[in-house]
């Protein structure tokens, strides 16, 4: 097989056609460019022959411009994709490739290059680039921004972003039993790693409907263009930030989570200065989003920087692979990269030390995954459907005509080894082309952009052999080869604390534990490393065979008691649920009283993110090693069980988590953690380990003019933290949401809010902001004939905000019963409902 680098390819690609020097008409005018984009969304529309998909006007914009049927985005999730997208760079160059990251950034974005030669550059509104947004970036990046606030004359490059089909907003949809007008469930078409259950088919179908919703905004956005008479002055581009957002879809390096639509429409008298383009037809070569930049730069007349590492996909031949890349997800921590050829995909997973089916605050909120955590608790699950429960491969390979949802792994197969071998080359030169950061932990990167280099392009500069030597043995590391451990007990005793975490990781990894024994000293030396990172994992590595060493076990309990940075404690976290080692069996109250102490930590607005990520983490911690499962919450009661309301009369005391399915709003009673006893009809805590996250309390058949009184405490701990309730539901598509959210240090806003489903209305009855400095709101809401009354205060019992408004009901309605926890940092004293029922508890 002859193999095409990236090196001989770039220098092959100076001797093709180029564009001409700028695009434009016959009067020298340079085309206004419009990005549409999409949240976690595949190719999932009529022009890609889904039959599934409602998507009229999208279908016609591919008729009249170019489908490209291979475009990858290079991350399964926003924030790296975006990193790319801004900087023409992939972010492990960067150090950017980390979920909600915050790293200095010494480049350029290609939209500050397009205001330097005169265009207009708006962003609606969605930035997450992974670091501070340069402030010659953008003319305007707000909910207001528009190409129509330009000076008159004045070309445009302007973003739209639309966040309906985010999986949040499809998940919601599904959960909350929402229309579903044009995807009837039964129809959905599954997945064949997704169980055949209803919720799986809810789910599937709630993301089709919000692909028909988006179909019409962006009709409406393209209708206002043409309104403005400028829709064939402007080139117009139409993608996903990623795959999709189902499950196994974002997140993961298959083509369901980097495989994504693009659609490029280009007006007439442009397109002469483009020859590779063919309005209405299906373009089959690679696209890659590192491509995105350059093409627009070419589109404007402006040669793209040499940094740049993408190239213009315009051009008459392009890319002959598409690299991906896969680190921290939240607060799941994985190091992955990927290659995709036009048939094969080859993913590297470089921490194949832990089950894939780990816990993770996002995904496992959605219906279909908690049917899965059933199917695995009950043995039921299909071999396509076991795959995600299984530990990761080292290595993965999948022919993608023949498999197009690679669930067949085809590493080991002898027939494939030379495409194998191709392709672990591919990405193994990319890593060192692109010195790779991705093999620095987290923890040393941010630690030495903070004290050594603000740049963190500079980590290795003048140290290529240096890069060269860690990627080749992290590459050893994961493999786990008896042969390599004397290699590791070498970098055992290297300077750089990052050849120690990864000769720690091989020590984990050898697969011959006989060969482990010879680097016992050197590790329980690593034990008082001066890295933390080293120190964790030295320690969970001694414990694989040793599961007595108390000197490991004390570095694990002062890790996580530490306060020293929330990068090495999600560390920590992370490899305590790696399998092979019983160290969390023997630091229970170590993790239940971290855990405890997590809910009142708040990190730097630089880290603001981190506050959750390690909290989640160790939430999992918790749930693993008090019931011997880490998701013993998703596991489903049907409704054949006894109901809640028998439990309620008889004093039962409830599961980790209770669903009856059925209900009009998806789970009438749900409490996601911790466990509660009932007595004398009051609901109160019976473990407080983890305090719960949420629950509905159901109070259906009372009327509007019935009094409730709610009593809240409300936990505000940063800007932009939200918190509040969802009440006085009359069907699935009508209720009131009564939230506080703090948009400065020194203010707060309380809102209400009307939400109707079935017109995806929502509409905001009453807004008031008020001045508030600290942390915690005390606030008091009251029913009272059809207006709901309420009262802030602080603290000191200083009242900060007094107000009435309406709560208009459908004649003949009543609530259905929706009282709804919507945040952790909100905890309630008291609800008082109708027929004199209290309800106490502490979230």
């Amino acid at each position: 097989m002859n193999r095409i680098t990236r090196r001989s390819f770039n220098a092959g690609a100076l001797t093709l056609p180029a564009l001409a020097a700028a695009v434009s008409d016959e009067r020298g005018r340079r085309p206004n460019i419009l990005w549409i984009t999409a949240e976690d969304m595949g190719p999932h529309l009529g022009a890609y022959g889904d039959a599934c998909a409602k998507t009229p006007r999208l279908d016609r914009l591919a008729g009249e411009g170019m489908l490209f049927l291979r475009c990858f985005s290079n991350a399964p999730v926003c924030g790296p994709a975006r990193s790319t997208l801004i900087t023409g760079r992939y972010p492990p160059s960067l150090g950017s490739q980390n979920m909600r990251t915050r790293v200095p950034f010494a480049g350029r974005t290609f939209s500050g290059m397009l205001r330097e030669h005169g265009y207009y550059c708006s962003n609606h509104h969605k930035e997450d680039y992974h670091f501070p947004t340069p402030p010659e970036a953008w003319d305007d990046s707000s909910r207001e921004a528009s190409y129509r606030n330009r000076p008159p004359g004045t070309p445009f490059f302007s973003v739209f972003n639309y966040v309906c089909t985010h999986e949040s907003r499809f998940r919601y949809h599904a959960v909350q039993g929402g229309p579903l007008p044009y995807h009837h469930p039964d129809e959905a078409p599954l997945r064949p790693y997704h169980p055949d259950v209803p919720a799986a088919r809810r789910d599937t179908a709630a993301y089709y409907h919000k692909i028909a919703e988006l179909d019409g905004k962006v009709g409406a956005l393209l209708d206002q263009l043409k309104h403005d008479g400028l829709y064939e002055d402007t080139i117009i581009f139409f993608f996903g930030d990623h795959g999709e957002g189902l499950q196994r879809g974002k997140r993961w390096l298959y083509d369901s989570g980097l495989h994504t639509s693009l659609i490029v429409r280009i007006p007439e008298r442009y397109r002469a200065a483009v020859p590779a383009y063919r309005p209405g037809a299906k373009n089959g070569n690679l696209v890659s989003f590192v491509d995105f930049a350059p093409t627009v730069l070419k589109l404007a007349g402006i040669e793209p920087p040499a940094e740049m590492e993408g190239t213009n996909f315009l051009a008459a031949e392009t890319r002959p692979t598409s690299f991906g890349y896969r680190d921290r997800t939240e607060e799941i921590i994985r190091i992955s990269r990927s290659v995709r050829d036009r048939r094969y995909r080859y993913i590297r997973n470089l921490l194949p030390f832990s089950p894939q089916s780990r816990m993770h605050h996002g995904t496992d909120k959605m219906p279909t995954m908690q049917a899965l955590w059933a199917r695995h608790l009950a043995g039921t699950l299909t071999p396509e459907e076991a795959r995600y429960f299984s530990i990761t491969p080292v290595e993965e390979l999948y022919d993608c005509e023949a498999d197009p949802h690679q669930v067949r792994n085809l590493a080991a197969d002898p027939a494939r080894r030379e495409q194998l071998d191709v392709l672990r080359r591919e990405v193994f030169d990319w890593m060192i082309e692109h010195r790779d950061l991705g093999v620095v932990p987290e923890y040393e990167l941010m630690r030495w952009c903070e004290t050594r280099d603000a740049d963190p392009t500079r980590f290795f500069a003048g140290r290529a052999k240096e890069h060269r030597a860690l990627v080749e043995l992290a590459f050893a590391a994961s493999g786990g080869s008896p042969r390599e451990a004397e290699r590791f007990g070498r970098a055992l005793d290297h300077r750089e604390p990052c050849f120690r975490y990864w000769a720690c990781l091989g020590a984990y990894a050898l697969t011959d534990r006989e060969r482990a024994a010879p680097l016992k000293s050197r590790l329980e030396f690593r034990l008082t490393d001066d890295s933390p990172v080293v120190r964790s994992t030295a320690a969970v590595a001694l414990l694989k065979d040793h599961p007595g060493h108390e000197h490991a076990l004390r570095v694990l309990r002062v890790s996580l008691h530490s306060e020293e940075d929330p990068h090495a404690l999600l560390w920590t976290a992370d490899v305590l649920r790696w399998p092979g080692h019983t160290a969390l069996s023997r630091l229970n109250d170590v993790v239940r009283a971290r855990y405890r102490k997590q809910k009142t930590v708040t990190y730097p607005d630089e880290f603001a993110s981190m506050t959750t990520y390690v909290r989640d983490a160790l939430g999992a911690l918790w749930i693993r090693m008090t019931h011997g499962a880490p998701l013993p919450w998703l596991a489903f009661r049907g409704s054949s069980g006894p109901s809640f309301q028998d439990r309620f009369d008889r004093g039962d005391t409830l599961p980790v988590a209770w669903f009856e399915e059925g209900h009009p709003l998806g789970a009438p009673w749900q409490i996601v953690s911790g466990e509660w006893a009932v007595r004398n009809r009051e609901l109160a805590v019976a473990r407080t380990d983890r305090p719960p996250s949420l629950v509905l309390a159901d109070t259906t058949g009372v009327a509007p003019s019935e009094p409730f009184r709610v009593e809240a405490e409300v936990h505000l701990k940063r800007r932009g933290a939200m918190a509040g309730l969802v009440f006085g539901a009359t069907s699935p598509d009508d209720f009131y949401v009564c939230r506080f959210w703090k948009n400065a240090p020194d203010r707060a806003v309380f809102q209400v809010l009307r939400m109707r489903r079935a017109r995806d209305l929502q509409q905001v009855v009453s807004t008031e902001p008020f001045s508030f400095e600290g942390e915690t709101l005390r606030c008091t809401a009251t029913n009272e004939s059809g207006q709901l009354r309420y009262r802030v205060i602080d603290p000191n019992g200083t009242t900060l905000l007094v107000g009435h408004t309406a709560l208009t009901m459908p004649a003949g309605r009543s609530w259905s019963g929706l009282y709804q926890i919507m945040s952790e940092e909100l905890s309630f004293s008291r609800f008082r409902f109708a027929r004199g029922r209290d309800v106490r508890g502490t979230v």
